[in-house]
């Protein structure tokens, strides 16, 4: 490797690659052979010659499209080059590089192959280059893009990452089954039935029933612990072994056992940063804690740099990406608007516990009673739970260069720590209803790869407009 530029070469895999996308071809001598029906051997012989012919210029035309592809990078220049029939040449100035990802799935790790995708973008426009290369291609072009500046250590994780993880980010109504079905027999199975669903794991079914669950529960709880159980597999492939570092310019994730991926982001490019818990974080009091970039939409590899952590030291993690400014103008709901966020959970529990009764009065199923009992009400009231904290929640604090967005989405609790500059549009959203009560949504949008808009809800209309003329979002 040259001191002064570098060239990569693609990996062989992106035969297979190209081959892929020109894969549909091949089904041209398949439908020959079943529509035309060659009888005569001068017919066999023209079609076996004809389809030999096609195939061998479909791998000479994917053949000059990999002679084609060409990367060179130089200190404050990158060329790429690639396309056969259509030439495509790019140019991305490295100071302008806005993130570089390296992905590796069971597939590419057997070719011993990596995909690096490479961004420069505003918020408008992505220029992009996506490579395949060898491991040891990839780890020269994050080095000589950040010119192997020394890394500090920001996150590293501990072994119970992926539990937590597939614990805190599964569904909230399974989660909510699983509590209500598993946890009354717990020690049950824990204590006297360990040992045989460890030698007879294959079908667990038989193990809960045993316990004298219903069918239904049983199934219930096996299909929960099933896909908790692939979850965790999931998680411990992708996310074992997380760890983030960071220097002055750019902040690097490295994450993954077997599906591996590597994060490089430009810090001084980066948007803000996104702080996510769900229903069962809240109840833990953990956080996610995201990268807010303009990307690549087809880039895979999540922004996500600290997966887990505890509220105190949140700020260290933020601070890290973007400044916590003072603020200097706030936004919250009245105390009044608290009728609105609690009105979707109330109306669910009183319809189910309506139906509840009315089934238990007319046809005595009492099975169905206990189910929706034991289910829907405890989910209506941690629904109920989640909104009362999100009435609580919700709000905008902006100071001097950047805007602090606190919403809900779903069954989420959503911080997004952005640069005002990043702030592309704000809409006041009101429907019929909340123009008689003088309500409103206030809904912005942020620069990022998934160009995200951001709802803060049930807002009082004068103080919104008041708060949009006296921040500066230019």
């Amino acid at each position: 490797m040259s001191k002064k530029h570098l060239t990569v070469k693609p990996h062989i895999f992106t035969f297979y690659h190209i081959f892929s996308k020109a894969f549909f071809l091949l089904i041209f001598p398949f439908l020959q052979q079943i529509f035309l029906h060659p009888e005569s051997i001068w017919q066999k012989v023209t079609y076996t010659v004809f389809n030999i012919l096609f195939i061998v210029a479909l791998i000479a035309v994917i053949c000059f499209e990999y002679k084609q592809i060409a990367y060179l990078q130089h200190h404050r220049l990158i060329t790429f080059k690639k396309g056969l029939f259509h030439h495509n040449k790019i140019f991305l100035p490295t100071k302008e590089l806005t993130a570089v990802s390296v992905t590796r799935s069971l597939i590419l790790w057997l070719a011993h192959c990596c995909r690096v995708y490479i961004s420069s973008s505003t918020c408008f426009k992505t220029r992009k280059i996506e490579l395949f290369t060898g491991n040891k291609s990839s780890k020269q072009i994050i080095d000589f893009t950040t010119n192997k500046s020394a890394q500090h250590i920001l996150y590293k994780s501990h072994f119970i990452l992926p539990t937590l993880m597939a614990l805190t980010q599964s569904n909230a109504l399974a989660g909510t089954l699983a509590i209500s079905v598993i946890f009354k027999r717990l020690a049950t199975l824990i204590g006297e039935q360990l040992t045989e669903i460890v030698i007879d794991s294959i079908n667990i079914f038989p193990h809960i029933m045993a316990t004298n669950l219903p069918p239904t529960f049983a199934y219930s709880a096996g299909i929960i612990f099933a896909g908790f159980t692939f979850g965790l597999i999931n998680q411990t492939i992708t996310n074992a072994n997380f760890s983030s570092f960071y220097n002055e310019h750019f902040l690097f994730v490295y994450k993954g056992f077997i599906k591996k991926s590597i994060l490089c982001v430009n810090k001084a490019l980066a948007n803000g940063v996104l702080i996510k818990q769900s229903l069962l974080m809240c109840i833990a009091h953990i956080y996610t804690v995201s990268l807010l970039y303009t990307g690549i939409k087809e880039d895979k590899n999540s922004g996500v740099y600290v997966p887990i952590t505890f509220g105190n030291r949140l700020h260290h993690y933020v601070s890290a990406v973007i400044p916590v400014e003072t603020s200097t103008a706030t936004i919250t709901p009245k105390k009044d608007s608290i009728k609105s966020y609690l009105f979707t959970p109330l109306i669910f529990i009183s319809i189910v516990t309506i139906i509840c009764f009315r089934m238990y009065d007319n046809f005595k199923v009492s099975f169905i009673t206990r189910f929706t009992a034991l289910v829907l009400i405890p989910f209506g009231i941690l629904w109920l739970w989640f909104r009362l904290l999100a009435s609580k929640h919700c709000g905008i604090v902006a100071g001097k260069s950047t805007i602090k967005i606190n919403y809900h989405n779903k069954l989420n609790l959503m911080v997004a720590l952005v640069y005002k500059s990043s702030v592309t549009k704000v809409v006041i959203r009101q429907n019929l209803w909340q123009q008689i009560f003088n309500k409103c949504h206030l809904i912005l949008y942020i620069c990022d790869k998934k160009k995200m808009s951001v709802k803060v809800k049930h807002l009082n209309f004068c103080d919104a407009v008041s708060f949009l003329d006296n921040i500066n979002l230019n």
